[in-house]
């Protein structure tokens, strides 16, 4: 049994959404310590999602179906449950290749349907390798005022810009953008599958975390001059 005790807190006043991109991994992992966790006390975000240019190739390439989805049904819902209830079922049929069938029809037909992210995002996404989804929120004080949460967090980011010019902002303001960029975020791992079945690729999706104080790609190997070794 696994259980997790959770500080609460009330809903936001209001919040703010911005994807960040940047030319290295450093720059990310410099930009979550002193902006994102600099001071878990003031300004501490509501999220901070980190995507790379490889996850981002993922749902560009096979996930545009489903935001196109996310996006019709407004966040999915039952809808997306019955989904992948039929996906299972048709890949349980005793047929030739329906295990992959639908997998590699998404991939195949993913460049008919419309680029999943907004075009300035779309640009920045392109240009960079490295990119940060940052949600700031002001929420309410003890007087039913709002905490200025947000300025704190973004006070430090317009610090941390000035001494990172490689580094491009972009806010949501319209909550199309801001529902797209979520639905991106969750297409990536439903996506990763039809990626590497459309590709003819092995594939190993790994969650990991990094230490506070920075961190690295992790390897595949301890030995670094010896190949992975293909899982079948």
């Amino acid at each position: 049994l696994l259980a997790t005790v959770h500080d609460t807190f009330p809903a936001p006043k209001s919040t703010r959404l911005f994807w960040i991109s940047f030319d290295s991994l450093p720059d990310a992992l410099a930009f979550r310590k002193e902006v994102c966790l600099a001071d878990p006390d003031r300004g501490l975000p509501i999220s901070c999602e980190y995507l790379n240019e490889d996850a981002c190739d993922v749902v560009d390439n096979a996930g545009r179906a489903l935001c196109l989805v996310l996006k019709w049904t407004n966040g999915g819902g039952d809808f997306i449950n019955k989904m992948w209830t039929l996906r299972k079922a048709f890949a349980a049929l005793p047929l030739p290749y329906s295990d992959v069938l639908l997998d590699y029809l998404q991939y195949l037909l993913n460049p008919l349907f419309p680029a999943p992210l907004p075009k300035p995002i779309m640009r920045l996404q392109k240009q960079q390798k490295h990119h940060v989804m940052l949600e700031v929120g002001d929420f309410p004080e003890g007087d039913g005022e709002a905490a200025d949460v947000s300025s704190v967090a973004l006070a430090r980011l317009q610090t941390f810009a000035q001494k990172c010019p490689t580094m491009r902002t972009h806010e949501c303001v319209d909550p199309q953008e801001k529902a797209a960029v979520k639905y991106f975020r969750f297409a990536m791992a439903p996506a990763f599958r039809p990626w590497c079945v459309g590709r003819g690729a092995q594939g190993v999706s790994v969650d990991y975390a990094l230490p506070l104080d920075g961190g690295e790609v992790p390897p595949l190997s301890r030995e670094p001059d010896r190949a992975a070794v293909p899982v079948k």
